[in-house]
This record gives C-alpha cells, structure tokens and sequence, in this order.
C-alpha cells in the first residue's frame, strides 16, 4: 500500500506538468482504498471489541490509521488544478478542449468546474464572451445533423426499398409509408439511452432504499426505548448502539448516491435532447434550401419558422421528462414492493386505485394528442399571419390597414385561446386525479389494513413504523404518479412536434437533375462561338405532374389568404394550379458573351423562363444545360441584413479597384455619399432604409461582383427611373458594359433597350413565339412588331395623361433645393454630375458628422438585455394581467388544500396514539371505521379544493394573462412607428410571438402552480415538524440561511445565462427567415449556399453554447441542495440514535419522515424559483414593447364639420421630414398642392 501511494505521488507530479486532467484510474483507486481501509479498521474494531483493545492490536491501527492518512493526501493532490505549462497548453489548443474536457472526475461529478463561471455572474452580469465553450463536438449542429440526418435518411431508403418490392409484385405504385422521425432519433440515441435508464434506476433503487433504512431506524429508537421499560423482553439490552449509527450513515451515502445518480440521469437526458434540437434546426434549415415549388407554396415563412422556435425546442422542454414515463413502472413496482413488505395484502386496495385511474389517463393521453396537434396548427397561422404583417407592415400602415389586421391576428388567437382552455382543462383534471392519488391509495390501504392486515386476516394493528414508512412510501409513489400527468403531456408535445418536422423533411425537393451545370466551354475553331444555355424540348411546370405526386397523410394547406408563399419568381407562379406545363417545349441558345432580351406580355412565363434555367422548376420534357457560373437578379431585389458593403460583396474577397469599377457602373456613387457611413451603413432588414431602386442597384452590383460566366437579370430596370436605366445600361448591361463579355439575359417590359442586344425572345403563353434581333423581328410584322406597336401606344397614352396631371401643380423650392421626397430620385439626379471614371470609395464623404466609422452607419442594435434577477415589479405587472383577485384566490385555496392535507397525517398520527393507549388500558375506544370516516372527510376536503384552485389558476389566471399580454404586445407592435421596423428585425419582433408568447401560454402556469404547492407544503411541513418535535425546529434556520445563499449565488448566474439563450434565438431566427426570402438567390451564387448554412451552423452552436451552462449550474445546484439536504437528515438521524432511549419513536417517525420530505421540497423550491425567474424573462421581454413610444391616436377628440372634406385636395406648405430621428432630412421645404 506504500508502494502504491508513492508510486501514485510520481505519477501526480507528472500529470500537474504535463497532462490537462487528472488520472481517473487514481480518482478511483484513492476513495476505493480509503474505503476498504476504513472497512478493514471497523472489523478488527468489531472483533477486538472497541474500544476494549489489546496492546499487540495498537501498531496494525496506527498504520492502518496513516494508510488512510496518505491515501487521503494523495486524493486531495490529484483533486488540485492542472499546471499551465507550455505542453499543457499546447494539448488544450490542438484538442480543443473544453473547460468540461479538463475537468477530473471528481470536478466532473459535482460541476466543480463551473465554480468560475458561477462567481463571475454572482458578481456581475454575464455576457456572451463570459460564457466559456463547453460544448463536445458531437453535439454541434453539423456533427448532430449528419449523424442524425443519415440515421433518417438510411430509415427512409429502408421504405422506400420496400415501397418498390411492393411495385414491382403488384404493377402498382403504393404510397411510401414514411418512418417516424421520433422514434428514428430514439434509435440512434439507443445507446445514450442506456446511460439514462441505468443511472436513473440506480438513482430510484437507492431513494426507495431510504424508507426501508428510516423504518430499521424506528424499530431500532422503539426497541432502544422499550429496552429499559420491558427489560426481560430484551435481556441482551436491546440493539447495539453501532447499529442505529451504521444506519444513519446507510441513509447518507444512499441519499448522495441517489443524488447524483439521478442529476446525472437528467443531465444526460437534457443534453441529448439539446443534440436532436440542434441537429433539428440544421436539418429544417437545409431542407428550406431544396423545397419543391409545390412545397414552397405549402410551406410558408411563418410555419417553417415555427418549427424552428417551436417544435424543435420541444426535445429541450419536454424530452426530459420523457425517461421519467419509461422508469414508472420500475418507481410504481419498488415502491408498492415496499408497501407490501409494510402493510401485506392491504396493499390490493392501493393498487386498485391504480388501476382505476390508468384507464383515464390514457383516454385523457389521447384527446391531448388531438388537442395538442390544434393548438400547434392554430399557432402556425398566428405567427404565419405576424409575419406576414410584419413584412408588409409599410404598406398596411400607409392605407390604415391596423384595425383590419389586428382582426384578423385575434380571430386566430381566440382560437388559438379556446384549445388552450380545453387543454388547460384536461391538463388539470389529470394534475388533481394523481396529486390526490396517494391519498387514495393511503385511505384505502389503511382501511384494508385495520380491517384484515393482520396475521391471519385480523385487524392490523397502526403502529408508527407502519404509519410513517407507509407515509414515506406513499409520497414517493406519488411523485410518479402526479409526473404521470406531465410526462404524458411532454411526450404529446415531443410527437407532434417531431411529427410537424417530419412534414417538412418529406416535403418535395427540387430535381437536382433539372440542369445540367458543366464548366466554361474553351471556344474553338470548329465552334469559336460555344453555348452558354442549351434548352432542347424544355417543357417545364410549377406544378408537379399527377402521376408522379406523392400522397402523404399529413400535408401543410396553405389558404391564400393566410400564406406568402416563399417562391415569388413571377406571376405565373401565383397561377391556380392546373395541369397545363407553363413553358412549353422550349428551343434556345444563349452564346457565350451575348446580350439577350426576354421580352412578352404580363404572365406569359418570362420570370419562369429563368426560374426554369436555375432549377426553379419541374422539368417535364427536354434538357436544360448551363456552362459556367451563374449569378441571378429576380425581380423582387433581396437585401441581406448588413452593411452595404457586406451585401455587395456576398462572402467574396474585397477587391478596392473591382469594387469601385462596380460601383460606379451600378450607380451607387451618389447614394454612397448620402448614406451616413458611406458604403458601411447598416441597410436594415430587406433593406428598409433603402428604395426600390436603391435595392435592385445593391441587388445589380452583388450579381456584378461575383464574376460569374452567366448573369440573368429579372426586370431589373422596372424599379429605376429613366436616367438610372440609362446609366446602368451604358455602363454596365449593355454591350459596351462592364458584364460586356459576359452573357447576360435580361427579362424587361422596356423597348428603348432592345435595338441594342443580340437576341429578342417573344413569349405567348409559355411558348417561344419568336426569335431574332430587334430589326428582323419588327420586319415580319408579326406577334413582337404587334407588341412593340401596342406598348408605344400605351406609353404615348400615359405620357399624355401624366402632363394633364402636372398642369396644375406648383412646386415651389427654397434655398434652391428640390426634392421628391424620394431616395431613388435624388440619387438619380446626382447620378447626373457623376465623373466618367470611378474614383476609390475612401474619398467619398461618410457622413455629416464625419466619422465615418460604425456608429454613424449602425441602423440596428444588438438586442437589449436586463440587468441583474427579474425585479417585484415585473411581478406585479403580471399578477395585474392574471388578476389580483385570482392572485389571492389561488394562494388561499393552496393554503386550504396543504392545510386538509397536513390534516390527514395529525389525524394519522392521532390514530396511532389512540390505538397504543388502548392497549395499554386494554380497552377500545374507537372502531377503524371511526378514524377512516375523519381521513375521508379531509381527503374529499383536498379533492374538491384542489380542483377550484387549478380551475382558477390554469383558466382564469393563467390565461387572462396570456390574452392580456398578447393582445397588448399585438396594439402595441401596430402602433409603433415605421423608424422602429427600420432598426428592429423581423425575427426579434417574430420571437415576441412565437416562443416568448409560448412560454407565457404553457411555461409559467405550470411553474407558478409548482411553486405555490412547494410553499404551502413547506409551510406545512415546517408546522407538522414543530409540533412533533420542537428541538429539530433548531437546525431550521441555519439549513434555510445555507439555502437561501446558495439560491442567491446560484439564481444570478442562471438568470444571465438564460436571459443570454433568449438574446442568441433572434439572430439565428432572423438568419433564416432571411435565408427563406432569398433562397433562389442563395442556391444559384457559387459559394453562398455553403456561407449561408456556416452561418445558420455558427449561430445555432452559439445558442446551444449559451443554453448547455444553464442547464450545468442546474445540475451545479440540485448536488449541492440535496446533498445539503441529505447530511440534515443524517444529523437528525445520529441525534435519534443517541437519544433513543428517551424519544417517542411517532415523533421520531413524523419528524425524520417530514424531514426527509422537506429537504427534497427546499431543492425543488429554489429550482422552482429560478425557473420562474428565467420563465419571466418572456414576460419582461414583452413588456420591453410596452414602453416603446408609439404613433399619434389613430383618433382625436377633434370634431370635424359634417360635410368635411369639401374638396379633394392635398396641400404641402414648407414640408420638410426625416426617415427617424437623428437622420438629417430626406424632404426640405417643400411646398404644392
């Protein structure tokens, strides 16, 4: 053994020098040796009769004695924190390891590790760069979604295999039964599974231990007493005083392995569903990128969304209560084990209450199915419909369109309600069936028991032993019986989530095969001219043929009056859905280098003919072939939410001399000088500070930048005025252009252009009806020359009816400034004085204050975060949206419920007493019958109050403050004014009302309604205490205090981890709602699908990076209460056993058996708390919009004459206006009419 420690000495030195961690081997090898030392000690104790020992027996004692000593010291060494030598460092750095890698197993097994990290936030709020990397790779979004995304893509390969043995039988093509997405990602976690159940069922098996320990521990306090009163029944004394110490020291080691068994169990189950939700996110996000038309149009913005806020969280809030429902029948089994070793055949009656009430659940189970399935499509429509106003929020606001949307939004929210309430309901009647199960089984127990528990089918007699293991027991059954409620309804949430994404990962793809992409063709002699686009036969269609559909069970119906569909190419993809292809039969040639001009009328199929050449489209006939690189235009211009700079660039290298080229050519020039930090302004979400023709120039210069062989442009000259055209013609499309080289095909209603291209192509009906140049073509005096005809009539029209209008308009300027109030006018003008060679952009003026640094070009900001916990006012701001008098209800009706349950244990209690003392006296005062009706009576008592207080707090509470918060976060967000959704993205305002307003529905009603029951159960345990056994009142306190400080330490930290998880989801939301806007644009530019899908990877490791340390300080904390917990009952424990001689072995009982009740209670209440604190970070995060200043009342109290206005006019006098404030004026004195 001295050898082994020193050699254990050596090899700790060498690991603080060179190794990141500790040795598990001497983690183990020291407790196991000091065990077994400690154990030898006690037995040559035991045998030797201490503390009688024989003088030859003192030297084996003292080495044994200095073994545990060195074995001691040597633990403590290999516990100390690794060195950071240059080696070390380097080990850290090449296998990037976490502070969690580097942690020993004991650090590992009690979350030391995060001591660090828990002392900086109880001393300041943490931010993002506070928070260290403790994320294993195998959990990151890309190592998740691969492992995950094969393990359903090898299911899904496995169906459809028998899908076509079943075709090729049968002739027939049978629909493909797809597998379940759920139970495919059980299977792949099969393994980590095993972890859980194994830790958890250790877990149990020692926490049901603890009754059987605490009724060895009463009989031993009752023998102890009874010893000096019968002394000739115990003629060796009565049990040896070494046993009642070895069984209070049997409940501690039993309660902190069960400690940590089951944080451990949580923990990994928390981290696995962390995985799948990571791997989730990334696999929505990647289907998005290769949706089907069809399923494009299905699956809108907002529902794809929402399964990324939504669904995929599920596997975090409600996966881990999962393992809770698989270990059930293992907890019911040993804890009714345990009761028939107590109370014998009685425990048939308990049983049959079982058996009564799982038939109603079950049936509850599957009506929450249903309801949970409404709910999540009713949530789809409202946040779909959010996000839709949202989008078009400028427009709605310009026609006063508020009161109609905001109709509209609370239709689906009371519809939304109305599921709610019913879920509500159900969720409550299960909650008030299995909290009050115990008492059930408890009276009917008891009844059978005094009636025939007996030996020989004779009355039992109550006894505290009996009683108080009984009590024990029976309140551990409950917990899995009240779980079973909430479990059941986690693994609703988890399946119809999971099922809901399952939709969307079987939704149609595009056909890669569509087009056939090769590289540049080299000219040669035979062919000096090669091809760019070959289409042979092409016949292509939004819709998917009939014969070729799959027919799943569940699609998404998209109405058209709810959706946007993310497809927006052109009008012919707004079509009713008819068989009917919308190109037929298409024959061209795009040479490399020529200028080609797509020209017909409104929805004849020219943006389907370049959806069709970028795989936009299902290919029915013929070929599509691309030779080189492509960069594409549409017509709708799609800004990412950036600086200018970053949207022109598009994840290319900046290059000043191109970049300037490009500029200039595009005709930023001017806006660059305007904007206030130059070509580093902050352009907004969908470019919002932007117009129409500033964005489809930002859109032109991005295509410009990329290089690409070919650039297909969609109408871009449709959104500038007549001298931008110009100048982007002359200096960029055109044939003398920068893209001069290049091929390009323009689609465009213009015929001031066409002259000058090399090819016109005329469109009817999705057919080539003609082909030529501009000169040939208005020669044969066919369909083009009719076109051209037509429009020159139309123009010549408008031109006469727009100078009619301008007969009577005065503008008059002052200071000899003239503006249309619009941005893409007074650039064009500038566009004027432009220099005929590009100059570098860091000569052009940044702005007017002349820094021309990020602060003067930011337009959003990072997304507020509050300070410190959550204060009393937030509180009181939500108890008024419940209802004060709700508030008070609810409290009062806990206060009576607790005080009808406490009530059953006194008269319990009093039971036992009555029955002693009648058989001393040897008389029988009452029969059983009499003390069953009394527990009856407050058990129905309980019943009845339990369900008025769960009516009133999950319906009346609960949900007038989820309708009060919506409906004003829905008023407020209307009337906010245009400057707001300028700066503000469109994912931080989606995520107000889709995860937030979730939380607020479902998250903090069932927190609050924990925490209530905690406190008034504490409240009564602390009463019950005290009136068995006043003296353990002392150490109360000092527990409380212990408690109290490590809630403090503990609820800061995790309050700024939690408040950071909600501040990482809106850029990821924002990143893909962007994403699902531009994903033509994205799919077609080389490189950006793969810096697109690092970005959404980066963004979601962020927040599971946030996330992970949450749920660590959790775990942190339950070891560290519980174990607290556990040595309070060891104390309360020893003092039995050492005055066991004078207790009343009852009180022992009613005292240690609430004791062991309350420390467990003590841990779920801080628990309970932070979760609360962290649950109202949505409450507070809603109200973060009831502050922000709003527009004028949309009504005044100004009363206007009958018959206003008299006349229609409009009058501008001196007008002058800015975008927000801080900006300078955009319109300067102004005056018309």
């Amino acid at each position: 053994m001295l050898l082994a420690w020193t050699v254990g000495l050596f090899v700790n030195h060498a690991e603080h020098r060179l190794s990141t961690r500790s040795s598990d081997y001497l983690f183990v090898y020291y407790p196991i040796s000091i065990l077994g030392t400690l154990c030898v000690i006690a037995t040559y104790a035991l045998i030797y009769n201490y503390p009688d020992l024989p003088g030859h027996t003192l030297p084996l004692f003292r080495w044994l004695g200095a073994a545990v000593l060195f074995n001691l010291v040597g633990f403590i060494v290999e516990a100390l924190p690794r060195h950071q030598t240059q080696v070390q460092q380097q080990a850290r750095e090449k296998e990037h390891q976490t502070i969690r890698d580097q942690a020993n197993l004991f650090s590992w097994i009690t979350f030391h590790f995060l001591n660090d990290l828990l002392q900086l936030g109880a001393s300041r709020p943490l931010t993002q760069e506070d928070v260290p990397a403790v994320t294993p790779d195998h959990m990151k979004a890309h190592a998740s979604s691969t492992n995950i995304g094969h393990a359903w893509d090898k299911a899904v390969a496995r169906r459809v295999a028998i899908a076509a043995a079943v075709s090729s039988k049968t002739g027939e093509q049978p629909a493909v039964q797809y597998p379940s997405l759920m139970w495919t990602i059980f299977d792949y976690g099969k393994w980590r599974a095993v972890a859980m159940l194994t830790t958890r069922t250790i877990g149990l098996g020692l926490s049901y231990l603890l009754p059987e320990l605490l009724g060895m521990l009463l009989r031993f306090v009752q023998e102890t007493s009874e010893a000096d009163k019968y002394p000739d029944r115990f003629p060796d004394g009565g049990p040896p005083f070494r046993w009642g110490i070895l069984l209070a020291f049997g409940m501690l080691v039993a309660s902190i392995l069960s400690v940590i068994n089951l944080a451990f169990s949580l923990h990994f189950t928390m981290e696995f569903g962390m995985e799948v939700r990571s791997a989730l996110l990334h696999m929505v996000y990647l289907k998005s990128l290769v949706l089907s038309p069809e399923a494009r149009q299905a699956n809108t913005v907002g529902s794809i969304v929402n399964r990324m806020s939504v669904d995929a969280d599920k596997w975090v809030n409600s996966f881990q209560l999962i393992p809770w429902l698989i270990l059930t029948p293992y907890e019911l089994f040993l804890g009714l084990w345990l009761l028939y070793k107590t109370l014998g055949i009685s425990i048939v009656a308990g049983f049959a209450v079982i058996a009564l009430l799982s038939p109603i659940q079950g049936k509850m189970g599957s009506v929450m199915i249903t309801l949970e399935d409404e709910k999540m499509e009713k949530m789809d429509n409202r946040v779909r419909m959010m996000n839709e106003i949202l989008s078009g929020i400028k427009v709605i606001k310009l026609y006063g369109w508020e009161d109609s949307f905001r109709k509209k939004v609370e239709k689906i929210r009371n519809s939304e309600l109305a599921s709610l309430r019913i879920i509500a309901l159900l969720r409550s009647f299960i909650e008030v069936t299995f909290s009050s199960a115990s008492l059930f089984m408890s009276l009917a127990s008891f009844a059978m028991y005094s009636m025939v528990g007996g030996p020989g089918w004779t009355p039992g007699k109550m006894t505290a032993d009996v009683a108080f293991v009984s009590i024990a027991l029976f309140g551990m059954v409950n917990a899995p019986l009240g779980m079973i409620s909430h479990c059941i309804s986690c693994y609703i949430s988890v399946k119809v989530s999971t099922d809901r994404i399952q939709e969307l990962l079987v939704a149609d793809e595009i056909d890669p095969t569509t087009v056939q992409h090769y590289s540049k063709q080299v000219p040669t002699p035979n062919n000096p001219t090669p091809a760019a686009i070959e289409m042979k036969n092409a016949t292509m269609s939004w819709v998917k043929p009939s014969s070729d559909k799959e027919k799943k069970s569940a699609s998404v119906e998209a109405s058209d009056d709810e959706t946007q569909p993310l497809l927006a190419a052109a009008d012919d993809a707004k079509k009713k859905k008819t068989n009917k292809p919308t190109l037929s039969n298409i024959n061209l040639t795009f040479p490399q280098g020529s200028l080609s001009a797509v020209v017909g009328r409104v929805g004849q199929g020219k943006s389907s003919l370049l959806s069709a050449m970028i795989g936009e489209m299902y290919k029915l006939e013929g070929s599509i072939t691309l030779y080189g690189s492509v960069a594409y235009v549409p017509q709708q211009a799609w800004i990412i939410h950036g600086t200018l700079r970053d949207n022109i660039l598009f994840g290319q290298p900046f290059d000043q001399a191109k970049y300037d080229r490009i500029i200039y050519a595009s005709g930023l020039r001017p806006d660059l000088a305007m904007l206030p930090a130059g070509d580093q302004t902050e352009i907004g979400e969908r470019g919002i500070n932007l117009s129409g023709g500033q964005k489809q120039r930002v859109s032109i210069a991005r295509a410009a930048y990329q290089e690409s062989d070919i650039y297909m442009f969609d109408d871009p000259l449709s959104a500038v005025d007549a001298h931008v055209d110009q100048h982007l013609w002359e200096h960029l499309l055109g044939p003398e252009g920068l893209l001069k080289d290049k091929t390009r095909i323009l689609v465009t209603h213009g015929i001031h252009h066409l002259e000058h291209v090399d090819q016109v192509i005329l469109l009817k009906d999705g057919v080539v009806s003609e082909v030529g140049q501009y000169a040939d073509l208005m020669s044969h005096r066919k369909a083009f020359y009719q076109l051209i005809k037509d429009y020159s009539v139309e123009r010549k029209t408008k031109k006469h009816k727009t100078k009619k209008q301008l007969d009577g308009a005065t503008v008059a300027a002052k200071d000899g400034n003239e503006s249309d109030g619009s941005a893409e006018t007074s650039s064009s003008d500038d566009t004027k004085l432009e220099p005929k060679s590009p100059q570098p952009i860091e000569e052009e003026k940044k702005g007017d204050n002349g820094s021309g640094g990020d602060a003067a070009g930011a337009l959003t900001s990072e997304e507020s975060m509050s300070i410190g916990v959550v204060g009393w006012p937030l509180y009181v701001s939500y108890a008024r949206s419940a209802g004060f008098l709700n508030v008070v209800m609810s409290i009062t009706l806990y206060s009576l419920a607790q005080l009808c349950h406490v009530g059953t244990n006194l008269w319990l209690k009093k039971w036992i007493g009555d029955v002693q003392d009648d058989e001393d006296a040897g008389v029988v005062t009452h029969t059983p019958v009499y003390y069953l009706s009394y527990y009856a009576v407050l058990v129905a008592l309980f019943v009845t109050i339990d369900i008025v207080v769960h009516y009133v707090t999950a319906i009346l509470a609960s949900l007038r403050a989820s309708t009060f918060l919506h409906e004003r976060l829905l008023n407020r967000v209307l009337r906010l004014p245009m400057s707001f959704f300028d700066t503000t993205p469109l994912g931080r305002i989606v995520n107000r009302f889709s995860t937030d307003i979730n939380h607020v529905d479902e998250n903090l009603p069932i927190e609050f309604n924990d925490f209530f029951q905690l406190f008034t159960i504490l409240a009564g345990s602390v009463f019950v205490i005290s009136m068995s056994t006043p003296e353990f009142l002392i150490g109360v306190p000092p527990a409380f205090l212990a408690y109290t400080v490590m809630q403090s330490y503990f609820i800061k930290t995790s309050g700024s981890l939690k408040k950071l998880y909600h501040v990482s989801k809106s850029p990821l939301y924002s990143h893909f709602a962007e994403t699902l806007t531009g994903v033509s644009s994205i799919r077609v530019m080389a490189g950006a699908r793969e810096r697109f899908i690092a970005i959404n990877e980066n963004r979601t490791d962020t927040l599971l990076n946030m996330f992970l340390p949450y749920i660590m300080v959790n775990r942190w904390l339950q070891i560290r209460l519980e174990s607290l917990g556990a040595f309070m009952v060891f104390a309360a424990a020893i003092a039995a056993v050492w005055n066991a001689r004078t207790l009343d072995p009852s009180m022992v009982g009613l005292a240690l058996s609430y004791a062991m009740n309350m420390t467990r209670l003590l841990n779920y209440m801080v628990r309970t708390v932070s979760e609360i604190q962290n649950a109202m970070v949505s409450v507070e995060r809603l109200d973060e919009y009831a502050v922000v200043p709003t527009e004028a009342p949309a009504e005044t109290g100004v009363v206007l004459p009958e018959k206003w206005p008299h006349k229609g006019q409009i009058q501008f006098v001196d007008y002058s206006t800015r975008y927000r404030l801080g900006l300078d004026l955009v319109v300067k004195h102004i005056s018309f009419e």
